[in-house]
């Protein structure tokens, strides 16, 4: 048939738990190369005199702010001339999302995802959106082809959405609100090729799907059973 229906596992090696019902425990716990945050004040720092204690604020915001955004710091502002308009901006920022996902990677050891009594460190997460992304290239996504996210707040929504915007796709999340028929539209209305979401939401628009010609593939999130194609 023209629509394969599969159901994502999000193991180690695909993407972090889903269906198969498997624990977030099962990734490999990286080791962070990162040097932790300053410590919490110990118990004889949190007792001193008020006379010890550095006076309340520290600083002006206007002190903040010069600090904060000083030549040189992640936060430098700098002006650039926007559609002719010259703006504002972060000097240093991120030029793509690619940059973004990439920077976190210095701090693969700590918890990144928690869902429940679910948890999968950053490195975890990683490890599955790239795995992710290479799963659609192999279905033949293409640089510029929608990719829609129609799940609520699970696990699986940045690890289906880092591994589309990996694999060069344009990200279309629909609202895990709508209808069927809402969601057919949006499918429609958006292009969308390939569909990732939960088993609430495929029930809910499985009967709309024969009116979405270019829809190719949908992958479903925590389904207990094998979903059958319904062609």
């Amino acid at each position: 048939s023209r629509t394969q229906q599969a159901t994502i596992k999000f193991r180690q090696s695909l993407v972090w738990r889903c269906c198969c019902g498997a624990r977030g425990d099962v990734f490999q716990q990286a080791q962070s190369k990162m040097t932790l945050a300053a410590p919490l004040p110990s118990k004889r720092e949190d007792t001193m005199s008020d006379g010890a204690k550095p006076g309340f604020p520290a600083m002006s915001i206007e002190q903040a702010h010069k600090l904060l955004t000083a030549p040189g710091t992640p936060l430098e502002v700098g002006e650039e001339e926007i559609r002719g308009i010259r703006m504002k901006v972060w000097k240093n920022a991120p030029p793509t999302l690619r940059e973004v996902y990439a920077a976190g990677a210095a701090w693969g050891a700590r918890d990144h995802l928690v869902f429940e009594d679910e948890r999968a460190t950053i490195a975890a997460f990683q490890a599955a959106a790239n795995k992710f992304a290479h799963q659609l290239v192999a279905d033949g996504v293409k640089p510029g082809d929608r990719v829609a996210i129609i799940m609520r707040n699970l696990p699986e929504w940045p690890v289906a959405f880092w591994g589309a915007v990996l694999a060069g796709a344009i990200v279309t999340p629909l609202n895990a609100w709508w209808t069927g028929p809402e969601l057919e539209y949006g499918l429609k209305n958006s292009g969308t090729s390939l569909a990732i979401m939960d088993i609430e939401r495929y029930e809910r628009v499985r009967e709309h799907i024969d009116n979405c010609p270019e829809l190719r593939k949908i992958y479903v999130s925590r389904s207990k059973e094998e979903i059958a194609d319904p062609r």
